[in-house]
């Protein structure tokens, strides 16, 4: 398994949105913030509202890399940026129409922003964008009795031992005489005109990418965008899994589904990240010595691995994001899903 900590980004979002502002601490705040400033005259913070502060941020190994690899990294984060709108259709099917209308307000408006009308529907669209559309994070609908039904059938023929992760990158539809099917995402499927962007990006990082391993991994996720076959999804996470020393990594796909509450069906999500090798290189002396660890561990010795394998364990800074992870971002990313690949 890959392990990512995204803790350079995720612990000062999490710290500035859930920390309370204090109210009678004002003039300790400018005098703290005056000393950080005469030390530092980096501009940390880009934007507040509501309980909001949208941070800036360094990414100390960026001036480090070789071009092909900030290439690579660039490459990488406009395949994730085409995605983008894909994640609000999948939050809902008018969030799109929605969003393009409040923008356009908002480009086009001649009138006086002074007022508190103008001041509340800017804070709707910022949060409208913090949210990725009109509604809560964790809402969701499904006709729930017609779908496990429709999956079950689907299940009937899958391998137990390395079954393929059935519905998660498909949207189920109900036509007019009321059947059910799968409209799957994939280039000449649904959302082909973003997924084609997408690939376009990704050949372009292949060219690129840092090693053989990585080349092979991205050539996959493009004929998986391009075929939408879940079979290919599964070779793409294997091959990723199996690239263990990139310098620029990267996350993409249809991959969680905690958003569907049946479990199915995997949100957009993109992230790009630049290995911190520092730090990464002290994580790197518990990981070369998990056999160690494994064998005096306080665990039943019938749970115990006789040959630890697979312990990979970077720290990482991330320079993009799109989709599901973006903006606020996941504190961890544990992947690949599949249990079966996790476990071999």
């Amino acid at each position: 398994m890959k392990f990512k900590f995204l803790l350079p980004l995720s612990a000062a979002l999490f710290l500035a949105a859930c920390t309370p502002e204090p109210e009678t601490d004002e003039a300790a705040d400018q005098a703290e913030a005056s000393a950080a400033s005469a030390k530092d005259d980096f501009n940390y913070l880009a934007e507040q509202f509501a309980d909001v502060k949208v941070l800036r941020y360094r990414i100390p190994a960026w001036d480090k890399l070789p071009l092909d690899q900030k290439k690579l990294a660039y490459y990488l984060a406009e395949a994730g940026y085409a995605g983008r709108d894909m994640t609000y259709d999948q939050n809902y099917r008018h969030n799109l129409e929605i969003r393009h209308a409040l923008e356009g307000v908002y480009q086009g408006y001649e009138g006086d922003k002074s007022t508190e009308d103008w001041k509340a529907f800017d804070l709707y669209l910022k949060r409208m964008w913090f949210a990725n559309g009109i509604h809560h994070h964790y809402s969701g609908d499904k006709k729930q009795a017609e779908v496990e039904l429709f999956y079950k059938a689907k299940r009937k023929n899958v391998d137990p031992d390395r079954p393929i992760s059935i519905g998660l990158n498909a949207r189920l539809v109900k036509d007019e005489d009321g059947k059910i099917y799968e409209d799957v995402y994939k280039v000449d499927g649904l959302y082909g005109g973003a997924l084609s962007q997408t690939v376009s990006w990704l050949e372009k990082a292949v060219d690129v990418a840092g090693n053989p391993q990585q080349k092979e991994a991205l050539e996959l996720l493009i004929e998986y965008y391009r075929t939408g076959d879940l079979e290919t999804w599964d070779a793409y996470n294997i091959a990723w899994v199996k690239d263990t020393s990139p310098t620029v990594d990267y996350i993409q796909g249809f991959v969680e589904v905690y958003e569907d509450p049946l479990g199915y069906s995997g949100s957009y999500e993109s992230i790009v990240q630049v290995r911190d090798l520092d730090a990464s290189e002290k994580m790197k002396v518990l990981a070369d010595n998990a056999q160690y660890f494994e064998e005096n561990s306080s665990t039943l010795p019938e749970h115990k691995k006789e040959k630890v394998t697979g312990i990979t364990y970077n720290f990482i800074n991330v320079v993009a994001e799109s989709g599901d992870a973006s903006p606020s971002t996941p504190v961890g990313v544990n992947l690949p899903n599949a249990t079966w690949i996790r476990a071999e």
